[in-house]
């Protein structure tokens, strides 16, 4: 293995120390996103066919070292090469630490009982720091100059001031004996000190991150099992880091992933399904840049990785949600988007993302079918043989479907769709109703069970619980009659076509009493319905509805609700009437799209009126 020779000189550095630290925090947005497609920039020549461990510091210098490499790589974010070495006199290194005044600190895995100090000014030579009774998998310097180490196999984390000659070390947590208590440890590996002196440890073997506050020996179990706030489930958490604002960050070595928390809980952000799409096989290591994208130590791929931090605009919706001026029309003569020769008997799906492409479901072939870049007809259609019924797709181009028993994600390479397709939730019996939150919540309508279910699809280990409905029937609040179409807002404000009720219903977040906004035994009954079966809303929260069995949709704004097509007062097959309408969607220009269940088509809807104070945002993303 050959490293070009050391040039101290090319490094320059000016660390911030305006508070000590040297490592950066970055300010996340709650609904932050990253690139779940990494970039390599480095490969097993420089990490090594084993463990390694990375470090980023406040000028974005990446420092690496590894149980199978001799030296200390150092490069720069953005440089394809490395910028010096340090060799390490033939003893494999795992943690490492860089503090702010370029001082880096090191734990041989084969030479035991040492932690190392190098410098660039004396690359050649390094200071032995401490003498430990094991090997130590976490190293952290405190901004007190406090050195802190996690010895696995002794079960216990130590500390020693780094401004003292003496080699006295100070249990700080674990009682040195294997136990899952609030005072004992199981295998710690990474650890984090924040600026109040607060110890954060993953308790490997215990599946959990404690925390012990300042001075305490009792833990606090802040992720995994046992946690009072139990929000995800852990399996060999391997290292934390935390944020400016404190929220966690977790390798979850054991699932393959990073999980974070924030106001909301966790939530997985790096290989967060099974798809082919996921870039991450064991993660050892993880730092930010001072921009925030995320870089890991991939084990199982010999690979240094960077994960882009991607901007805000993957909280928005994938749907469109029109602003319309009051009172806006449309005309009441439709046309004809497809027919029973394209989508065939039974319709029902039917979905149009932000950058108009239309998805629609062919039951009968079994087929998913995609309108593009203004097609007439469908130019892409896949053929994942599922019993398909119902669509719903992401911002990121992900297609959701259901399929009987469960909801399946459609996989795709790149942003090529492929005919397979991977299970994400096992379901009783088929959705009437499938949504996805921009937390990547799914929702799935279980009609039979008088319940919509709930799970977040970030946490492979977690299954479909009940948001609203208790599974028996009835019309109090807290009780659905075979609901059907539901909508989620960006409030995650739960609203379901609560069907044989004749109502919708809104279930706020958290609570399982529902408020009637429309139909029977609302509070501000403005118009009466007939078996609703689909619910959107627009920009400005009003709703629009399927009022199936009045073969019309409804629409609301500030004067209250009205019908706005199939206003005939029958049924029928003419442009102007709807016969049993199911799903409904507006594209980005307001124009309105409805399954017409029994006249086998998608009828088109054009605005007539204007769109009000409302900007049409499009984002290519697939």
């Amino acid at each position: 293995m050959t490293y070009p020779s050391i040039n101290s000189s090319s490094i320059v550095a000016v660390i911030n120390t305006s508070n000590g630290i040297s490592y950066n925090q970055p300010r996340f947005d709650p609904l932050t996103v990253w690139n779940s497609n990494g970039i390599i920039l480095a490969n097993d020549s420089i990490v090594g066919r084993n463990d390694f461990s990375i470090f980023i510091d406040r000028n974005d210098i990446i420092y690496i070292v590894g149980k199978t490499n001799e030296f200390i790589c150092i490069r720069m974010n953005n440089s394809l090469n490395l910028i010096t070495t340090i060799s390490t006199n033939s003893s494999t290194q795992f943690a490492i630490f860089v503090s702010s005044n370029n001082e880096i600190y090191t734990s041989p895995v084969n030479i035991a009982n040492t932690v190392n100090k190098w410098t660039l000014d004396s690359p050649y030579n390094h200071t032995t720091v401490a003498y430990v009774d094991g090997t130590s998998f976490g190293l952290f310097v405190d901004i007190n100059n406090t050195l802190y180490l996690s010895l696995r196999d002794k079960y216990k984390v130590v500390s020693k001031s780094l401004r003292s000659s003496s080699n006295i070390l100070t249990v700080v947590a674990g009682t040195g004996c294997a136990g899952n208590t609030a005072d004992t440890l199981n295998y710690p590996r990474g650890i984090f000190v924040d600026t109040n002196f607060d110890l954060y440890v993953a308790d490997f073997r215990n599946h959990r991150v404690q925390l012990f506050r300042f001075g305490q020996r009792n833990g606090i179990t802040v992720a995994g099992s046992g946690s009072l706030n139990v929000t995800i489930t852990l399996k060999n958490p391997i290292q934390i880091v935390l944020d400016f604002d404190k929220n966690l960050f977790i390798v979850d070595s054991g699932n393959d992933r990073i999980v974070a928390s924030g106001p909301n809980g966790f939530r997985c952000i790096l290989g967060c399904s099974d798809s082919t799409n996921d870039q991450v096989s064991f993660l050892s290591s993880m730092a930010f840049d001072s921009f925030g994208n995320i870089y890991v130590a991939d084990i199982g791929k010999f690979t240094l990785q960077k994960f882009v931090r991607l901007n805000n605009s993957m909280s928005m919706p994938s749907y469109n949600q029109p602003s319309f001026c009051l009172n806006s029309t449309w005309n009441p003569n439709a046309t004809t988007l497809a027919d029973y020769n394209t989508i065939g008997p039974n319709p029902f799906g039917l979905y149009i993302d932000i950058d108009n492409s239309i998805y629609a479901i062919n039951r009968d072939k079994r087929q998913i079918l995609i309108w593009s870049n203004n097609s007439i007809v469908p130019n892409i259609v896949l053929h994942p043989d599922l019993s398909l019924k119902l669509i719903f797709v992401t911002l990121n181009g992900d297609i959701y479907v259901d399929d009987s028993t469960s909801v399946k994600q459609i996989v795709r390479v790149g942003s090529v769709y492929t005919n397979k397709s991977i299970s994400v939730a096992s379901i009783s019996s088929s959705c009437a109703g499938l949504f996805v939150d921009i937390s990547n919540s799914l929702y799935c309508t279980i009609r039979a069970q008088h319940q919509i279910l709930k799970k977040w699809l970030n946490d492979k280990t977690s299954s479909m619980t009940a948001v609203a409905g208790n599974g028996s029937i009835g019309s109090t609040s807290n009780l659905l009659y075979n609901p059907n179409g539901i909508f989620v807002d960006t409030n995650f404000d739960l609203y379901v076509a609560d069907c044989w009720n004749h109502r919708v219903q809104l279930f706020r977040l958290g609570q399982s009493n529902g408020i009637t906004v429309v139909g029977t035994n609302s509070l501000n009954t403005t118009i009466a319905l007939y078996s609703p079966v689909n619910i959107i809303l627009d920009r400005n929260k009003y709703i629009f509805i399927t009022d199936r069995d009045n073969n019309r949709i409804i629409g609301s704004d500030e004067h209250g609700f009205r019908c706005i097509v199939g206003c005939s007062n029958s049924f029928g097959s003419s442009s102007n009437q709807l016969d049993t309408p199911q799903t409904l969607a507006f594209d980005s220009f307001g124009n309105l799209f409805v399954v017409d269940y029994n006249n086998t088509r998608i009828q088109k809807f054009t605005l007539s009126s204007k769109l009000c104070n409302c900007k049409i945002i499009k984002t290519t993303t697939k």
